[in-house]
């Protein structure tokens, strides 16, 4: 069953997601660095409980929206960040200078109806080697990978990061893995992974040192080229360094997209035997000041680039589940309960649950607790004999679809009112003259329905007992009308079905 909103709008959410926790500056919002390689932008997926509905987002070079379902209430994100590019020669020459892993990220977080998720899927960072078009060597991966050094031993890209966002706010991010240094004929290091709380960084000077939750990875040591590395910055990996015009030299690798970006790696120092370094790993991130928990770990993402290799695309899996109706577990259908016992039950935790009797009368209100149990006692006492209770749920402005049970109410409790009587329905209904009864409550409102539940017409009772109302309009000849009195709020069983005027025709 589905859930419904309620008329309030509730924007609470959004305002408090935008104020100042995981806001980044604009200038370090996503850009595309490579736009090829792309693929379809999302795939139907199979959820996993409690959740509902499911999507793949794969890479595209460019930022994806989603909105949020209506009734949706929680989302899960499993995000992968992309892999840093791999060297720019084939082994033996290409050595250990490899492209890192991607990290990866998984997050839950409320969302509302209509909400525009923005999704960002990391691109591989490009290697360096000369085997792909010109236009993509070495290039940082879409997500804030950092450019490799170039010229004749180029380094590699950085792997983007994955990540969700509500407008300029940054819910949680994967972070991409550093790319391969260039070759400068010594052995040099390999990318650093991404992901995690931070991205990891330099095993020599060479290397990008990994983002963090605070600041972006150090610059690798500029050594023998004549163009410095760049440290990361706000979602952005650094450019490795770069040799000068003319030389077949050194180069490093792009740092990672991630938090704070991993640093661009650097080049051997002069006179040593160190070798070029690879960038470092971006730095994954959850927003736990819009309630978002979970978990951040380097490695896991987009695949590593070996040697003349791109680096592998990262993935965002959303998930996202409805508010469901609630559960009555006390007392259970069928079950028979004193009019002034407990109501019990389950539901989703924070929720309000309302129970109501058959005639639509509160009975109870109970917000659910932490371990999603509920308890409430009626504020009166229920009417005796056959009843229903109704529960529902009500979070975020999110109303659930109903959970109803039967009982039999014991004592103690509040006998309902006798039934009315009808005692003169007109003969010729085409005219709608009134129908009139008597009602030993006197007092209340009647009801007068026809033998389909239809509601013909209602009535004040009056001091005296007795009670008048006119159908609003003609009902057909022989048919069977009951009439019930509600009497502060509790009504009564239907009087005596009552058989219209039938003309010899319709007998």
């Amino acid at each position: 069953m589905r859930a419904h909103r309620s008329t309030s709008v509730l924007v609470a959410f959004a305002a408090a997601a935008l104020v100042t926790v995981g806001v980044q500056p604009a200038a370090a919002a996503s850009a595309p660095q490579s736009s090829t390689g792309a693929g379809k932008t999302r795939a139907a997926c199979t959820p996993t409980a409690p959740y509902t509905g499911c999507q793949l987002f794969t890479y595209t070079g460019a930022d994806q929206t989603f909105t949020v379902p209506a009734d949706a209430i929680e989302a899960k994100a499993d995000l992968k960040g992309a892999g840093g590019g791999g060297s720019f020669s084939a082994a033996p020459g290409g050595g250990n200078q490899q492209g890192a892993a991607g990290g990866t990220t998984t997050a839950t977080f409320p969302v509302e109806p209509g909400q525009q998720l923005t999704v960002t899927v990391g691109g591989g960072g490009r290697t360096g080697a000369t085997t792909i078009p010109a236009t993509q060597q070495r290039r940082g991966g879409f997500g804030g990978g950092g450019h490799g050094g170039w010229l004749a031993r180029a380094g590699a890209g950085g792997g983007g990061r994955s990540g969700i966002a509500l407008g300029s706010t940054q819910l949680a991010i994967a972070g991409g893995g550093g790319g391969a240094p260039g070759g400068s004929g010594q052995p040099g290091a390999a990318g650093a992974v991404g992901g995690g709380d931070e991205g990891a960084g330099a095993t020599i000077a060479s290397v990008g040192g990994g983002g963090t939750q605070d600041a972006g990875g150090a610059a690798g040591t500029q050594g023998v080229c004549t163009t410095a590395s760049q440290a990361g910055t706000a979602l952005k990996g650094g450019n490795g360094a770069t040799t000068g015009a003319g030389s077949a030299g050194d180069a490093g690798g792009g740092g990672g997209g991630g938090w704070f970006g991993g640093g661009g790696g650097g080049c051997n120092p002069t006179g040593t035997v160190v070798g070029d370094g690879g960038g470092g790993g971006g730095s994954g991130y959850l927003n736990a000041g819009a309630s978002v928990t979970g978990s951040t770990t380097q490695g896991g993402g987009g695949a590593a680039g070996l040697n003349q290799e791109n680096g592998g695309h990262g993935t965002v899996k959303l998930q996202w589940r409805l508010l469901e109706p609630p559960a009555i577990t006390g007392p259970g259908d069928g079950d028979s309960t004193p009019g002034d016992g407990p109501i019990s039950g389950t539901g989703e935790p924070g929720a309000t649950v309302t129970v109501k009797d058959k005639d639509g009368n509160t009975v109870c209100t109970a917000e659910v607790q932490a371990d999603g149990s509920w308890s409430c006692t009626p504020t009166r006492l229920l009417p005796c004999g056959p009843n229903e209770l109704t529960a529902t749920q009500e979070k975020g402005g999110i109303v659930s679809e109903p959970t109803t049970v039967s009982i039999t109410v014991t004592q103690p409790c509040i006998e309902p009112p006798k039934p009315p009587v009808i005692v003169e329905a007109p003969k010729s209904p085409a005219t709608k003259p009134a129908i009139k009864g008597k009602a030993p409550s006197k007092k209340g409102t009647v009801t007068v329905r026809d033998e389909n539940g239809n509601v013909l017409c209602t009535a004040t009772v009056a001091a005296n007992g007795t009670w008048s109302c006119t159908p609003k309009k003609p009902y057909p000849p022989c048919t069977e009308l009951t009439a019930t009195v509600k009497v502060n709020g509790i009504s009564s069983k239907p009087s005596k079905p009552f058989r219209t005027y039938c003309p010899p025709k319709w007998k």
